[in-house]
């Protein structure tokens, strides 16, 4: 059986709050974007199952990513992170009037990493995005960082499995700002520290406007 990762969320705020979900980016150079939006009464909860798997992705935007922009749902692929035996996955992008797809290439990323390659495409006006994914409610890829796909790009991407849940009313897709949004957001930290070897967070949203994580091998 695979490995699954469960986020439990609880508003104990005495009021209907709306939350943005969204990941640690994969570094500094990546625009976050707005993974899932939840509206939670007061004393309700939310629950997230998910898997380690991660997603390369490609898309549009309708203009030059900054905050509050919306990108395009665009198309994820399953990716194969390298490890210390394997190469990761590689895909091969290709811009052309207005959209970008990619396929399967020969993997060549390195440990913890996978990676997109951009074709020697001519601009065309066209804002061209490449990043990362993760599944939202209804099981399709969504991004969640991405950065501009430039000609000839080739990009590396490291995934953290960290995510934040912010007291914020933004759509998914939505670009934002994670050095701002972030500062007061209940975080949940797969990938170091406690949260490394327990897979189940259950995050409480307290009467004081704090968040507190707790993890456990079992909800």
């Amino acid at each position: 059986m695979s490995v699954q990762y469960t986020i439990n969320f609880l508003n104990q705020q005495k009021s209907t709050n709306t939350y943005s979900l969204f990941m640690q980016p994969p570094s500094s150079d990546f625009s976050t974007a707005v993974w899932r939006k939840e509206v939670v009464p007061d004393g309700g909860s939310f629950q997230i199952v998910l898997t380690p798997d991660i997603y390369a992705w490609v898309g549009t935007a309708p203009k030059e990513v900054a905050t509050g922009v919306v990108i395009g749902r665009g198309q994820g692929k399953l990716a194969i992170l390298g490890t210390d035996k394997a190469k990761g996955s590689t895909f091969n992008a290709v811009a052309k009037k207005g959209a970008i797809s990619m396929q399967d290439g020969t993997a060549a990323a390195g440990p913890g990493n996978y990676q997109i390659g951009v074709d020697p495409y001519q601009p065309d006006g066209t804002v061209y995005l490449l990043g990362m994914a993760q599944l939202d409610s209804h099981k399709i890829p969504s991004p969640v960082a991405s950065v501009t796909a430039t000609p000839n790009l080739t990009k590396n991407v490291q995934p953290i499995y960290k995510f934040f849940i912010a007291q914020q009313t933004h759509e998914p897709r939505e670009i934002v700002d994670f050095n701002g949004i972030s500062k007061n957001a209940g975080v949940v930290d797969f990938s170091q520290g406690e949260g490394l070897t327990k897979h189940v967070a259950t995050v409480y949203h307290q009467a004081d406007g704090s968040f507190k994580t707790v993890y456990d091998f079992t909800f």
